[in-house]
């Protein structure tokens, strides 16, 4: 089978996969949720004992389809069963593409409503509707302070002729790290959190790059990878700078004080970037216009 390769698409005709919900318009009682955790089932075993069931979500698609990576479907399902009030969802099954059949990623889940998310999730999506919590520092060890991973990834979605979606997504794993010993840990929960608040920062900043890149969708492709790396580099060195500001300073408090100062302001000036940008292709750049022969016919 011959190979297609971004940005020369040929994707007429196409569109994304949709997700079926059972039964198809659920009677929760619920309002509407602001944010949807989700974890696989494969990796691990929740105790659903407080947890109400509400319905089953699964991918339907029934063809060549776009915007279907493992990434795209599970942001679809959650933003399919926020409405009806659910805010766990745990994924039974996936389906890899199969050529014959889909060229989707397919999944089985099972959504639920839970009172408090705290500590049930391994990886967090940044979400201000889902500040962390102290149960999501969930790690083991006994560092001073102890290290925080947290990860920054980009989805470009659409068919590239005319509309493209950029989309990225800020994770924090609650594995990666727990509650120090010793002074700092009256600050742990403020540190994580002013942690993940940066490389939401970082993640931001693609957007704002790759929209000022529009409409060079070839450029695009070619550089929004590296985009990828050099924000998760950018928020590891950011996060190295204030930890060592906190273990040099006899008033950890202060120095915590005014990085989230300075934080809420960034995060403020950034909001434009916060949901997906969508970027119109067809529009010409404002140097293409302006510069002299450059209209059809001349």
């Amino acid at each position: 089978m011959q190979k297609i390769y971004f940005p020369i698409l040929l994707l007429f005709g196409l569109s994304a996969c949709t997700m079926q919900l059972k039964p198809r318009k659920p009677i929760t009682g619920l309002p509407p949720s602001q944010y949807v955790a989700v974890i696989n089932l494969s990796d691990s075993r929740p105790d659903l004992r407080t947890a109400q069931f509400l319905f089953d979500v699964k991918t339907v698609d029934r063809g060549r389809s776009l915007d279907c990576q493992y990434e795209d479907v599970v942001e679809a399902a959650r933003r399919k069963s926020a409405p009806f009030g659910a805010n766990f969802m745990v994924i039974t099954e996936r389906k890899l593409p199969e050529a014959e059949r889909s060229n989707c990623n397919r999944i089985q889940a099972k959504l639920y409503h839970l009172p408090d998310l705290g500590g049930f999730e391994a990886l967090i999506f940044w979400d201000k509707a889902r500040p962390l919590q102290e149960a999501d520092l969930r790690g083991q060890g006994n560092a001073v302070l102890p290290p925080i991973r947290c990860s920054i990834k980009h989805r470009l979605m659409g068919n590239f002729f005319s509309t493209m979606t950029v989309r990225t997504i800020t994770q924090f794993s609650a594995d990666s790290t727990s509650l120090p010993v010793g002074k700092y840990r009256n600050i742990a929960l403020r540190r994580a959190q002013l942690q993940f608040d940066l490389a939401e920062l970082e993640a931001r900043k693609i957007k704002q790059s790759i929209k000022a890149m529009a409409p060079n969708v070839t450029a695009i492709a070619k550089a929004s990878k590296p985009m990828e790396r050099a924000a998760q580099k950018a928020w590891q060195d950011i996060a190295s700078q204030m930890d060592t500001e906190l273990l040099a300073s006899n008033d950890p408090e202060t120095v915590l004080s005014r990085w989230e100062t300075k934080v809420k302001k960034d995060m403020r000036d950034w909001d434009e970037f916060r949901p997906d940008v969508v970027i119109d292709l067809r529009k010409k750049s404002k140097r293409n216009t302006d510069e002299p022969g450059s209209a059809i016919g001349q």
